[in-house]
């Protein structure tokens, strides 16, 4: 499937927009529906550096992913290696967050539970998808600078087998 490179962004902030209201939401409804608590029961706090370094696992292996997409050959192979590293460090830092949310339920409502979970939505809002983060991401060439303002070049996106 062959598309401009606005739309292919446009996508992307449409998922993002979506993980991100999903995170909310969740924190929202928990933070009414269970009252906080400072005191721990259970051991549910032994799972809190789990819940700060997945974040950071996500970070990793999208630069990793990146270094990738950076040697690829055309650019509609940058853009899908980019879109793949936004989304799979998007999904670590929403998982930390979803976790964070269900052990802030199991634990009767313990705040630092509750925080860690914030902190990543906060971390969250700052890996919005932009166009200067994916020509900075993958330090494009002026050619393929301007290749993305031609109405006329497409990336191609592969489609899916269950479609």
């Amino acid at each position: 499937m062959q598309q401009s490179f606005p739309t292919f962004l446009k996508q992307a902030t449409v998922l993002y927009f979506a993980l991100l209201a999903g995170q909310i939401l969740v924190l929202i409804v928990l933070y009414f529906a269970i009252p906080r608590s400072y005191t721990m029961q259970g051991d549910w706090l032994v799972l809190l550096p789990l819940l700060i370094a997945l974040p950071i696992i996500g970070w990793a292996l999208s630069r990793q992913r990146m270094s990738t997409a950076r040697n690829a050959a055309d650019l509609a192979a940058k853009a899908n290696t980019w879109r793949m590293a936004c989304i799979m460090r998007w999904a670590m830092t929403e998982g930390a967050t979803l976790m964070g949310l269900v052990l802030f339920f199991f634990s009767n409502g313990h705040i630092a539970l509750l925080a860690v979970a914030g902190v990543n939505i906060i971390y969250f809002t700052f890996l919005r998808p932009s166009r200067d983060k994916f020509v900075r991401d993958l330090d494009l060439t002026t050619t393929e600078v301007l290749n993305l303002d031609d109405p006329n070049f497409s990336i191609t996106v592969p489609t899916s087998p269950y479609a």
